[in-house]
């Protein structure tokens, strides 16, 4: 699963009809997907959605036509409270999480699958979702 951010601005979706031909264009495509965050403010509407890695470039297509601003996020970020301690790593199902040549802690996105098993385990709290 992949997060994107997405930023809607109310100058182009002001009417309640823009909003419905744009659901119905993301509900055509059949994609499942999660709504993880979703806010307004008095110039856009902001939403993280999950959906599976092999559909966003479909996803984004779809919505290209929208002058949508939209883009990935990682799941993860390691910040600098990082001690390359490994706890993260013996925990994390997918290998996404590992040591390099200098044994410090790296992190592959494309092996995530945002369990947050890794931030639930640091000891620094160094790990931190991205929503």
């Amino acid at each position: 699963m992949v997060l994107l951010t997405l930023n809607v601005s109310l100058r182009i979706m002001n009417k309640i009809e823009d909003y419905a031909k744009l659901i119905k264009s993301v509900t055509d495509l059949n994609i499942p997907f999660n709504i993880i965050h979703f806010s307004t403010s008095s110039k856009a509407v902001n939403l993280i959605v999950d959906i599976p890695k092999e559909k966003v470039k479909l996803f984004k297509d779809a919505l290209k036509d929208y002058s949508i601003i939209i883009e990935q996020k990682e799941p993860i970020s390691i910040n600098d409270n990082c001690i390359h301690c490994g706890q993260c790593i013996s925990l994390c199902p997918t290998g996404a999480l590992h040591f390099d040549d200098e044994f410090k802690v790296c992190f592959n996105s494309e092996k995530c699958i945002g369990c947050l098993l890794c931030a639930d385990s640091c000891p620094r709290s160094a790990i931190i979702e991205n929503i």
